[in-house]
């Protein structure tokens, strides 16, 4: 379809004015999702140097029988590869400002979004192929949304959206302390700072200034919420009903500080007024990648069983401010559906 990163661009420009809401930024449908910016950036200039590595912006050479790469062209004024860098930069810059193209920042993909028809095209990595449709999608698969006051945040997935399981999506089960942890995650993580296992894996949940064993566990953000997790800890373990309550984590897709003290006052303002402590605020924690941790917010449920329903996951969901919408062949991205093609090779 598109041959060079430019042509791509012009259009995705133009496409985008069709959609006079996401320019005011009042929806989110875009036309081009990019989850490595940097990879768009280098193999557009490479062919404007004239596919020359010695101009390029990673320049290889042989030093006393060492592989060297030098960056000299970034800082060298004028080089061809500076000159054909702010070519792309700008017309990235360009799109990016008109909406027309999302730039995703580590650890944020564009299928998240394209599989409820967000985006026209993606551009991403083959690995992340099964990512970009839905398929089976179950009777009864929910998608929950929040507006833009809170739109940095989702119900915790990890799992196919079109599984049906909640116990397994959005609300998880959960153990206390560490007893139920794998043995490799004992030895990774130092037992004493597990405050509890939780979700089908057992990952850990590990206090505040404690270090995770991996990108799948959470670590509590201070003191403050430390001491908010033992207290709902408390209550929903008391008189043998820890069954019937499961753990939602509300994380955020990119950290906003702002957004996240909402979400947290929203959460506590709920829990203080249910009287029935089936709602529990749990406190604020970190997890995802060392280089990259997400906040979330933690919250206990409770249902009459212990086994979550449609009914239960509409409830809380509505509760918390997010819109609840059945799932359906019609608004998601079906496998018959998607096209996949190799990216733009020149720019």
């Amino acid at each position: 379809m598109f041959n060079k990163y430019e042509d791509l661009l012009n259009f995705a420009i133009v496409a985008q004015k069709l959609f006079t809401n996401s320019a005011n930024n009042q929806n989110d449908l875009h036309i081009v999702g990019m989850d490595f910016s940097t990879v768009t950036l280098k193999t557009s200039v490479f062919p404007i140097v004239g596919n020359d590595y010695s101009k390029s912006l990673e320049a290889p050479s042989k030093v006393a029988g060492t592989n060297k790469v030098s960056y000299n062209s970034l800082s060298t004024t004028g080089s061809p590869a500076q000159v054909a860098a702010r070519t792309v930069y700008n017309k990235l810059k360009d799109a990016a400002g008109s909406g027309a193209v999302v730039l995703q920042p580590l650890g944020q993909y564009s299928s998240g979004k394209q599989i409820y028809h967000n985006f026209a095209l993606s551009i991403g990595s083959t690995a992340g192929y099964l990512y970009n449709f839905i398929d089976d999608i179950a009777a009864s698969a929910l998608r929950f949304t929040f507006d833009s006051s809170l739109d940095k945040f989702s119900f915790d997935d990890n799992d196919n959206p079109a599984a049906s399981n909640y116990n397994n999506r959005y609300f998880v089960s959960f153990k206390q302390g560490s007893e139920y942890l794998s043995a490799s995650a004992k030895d990774k993580n130092k037992t004493n700072e597990v405050l509890l296992s939780f979700g089908k894996n057992n990952n850990a949940l590990i206090a505040s200034g404690g270090k995770t064993a991996s990108g799948s566990d959470f670590h509590m953000v201070d003191v403050e919420s430390d001491q908010a997790l033992k207290t709902a800890l408390a209550e929903v373990t008391k008189d043998d009903n820890q069954e019937n309550y499961k753990l939602l984590i509300l994380r955020q897709s990119s950290n906003d500080d702002n957004q996240l003290a909402t979400m947290k006052a929203k959460v506590m303002n709920l829990a203080s007024k249910d009287t029935k402590k089936e709602l529990v605020y749990a406190g604020v924690a970190k997890g995802g990648s060392s280089s990259r941790p997400r906040n979330a917010v933690l919250v206990f449920v409770k249902t009459s069983n212990n086994n979550f329903v449609k009914t239960d996951l509409e409830k809380y969901g509505k509760q918390l401010g997010a819109s609840v919408s059945q799932l359906t062949s019609a608004n998601s991205l079906n496998k018959s559906e998607l096209v996949v093609m190799n990216a733009p090779g020149k720019w």
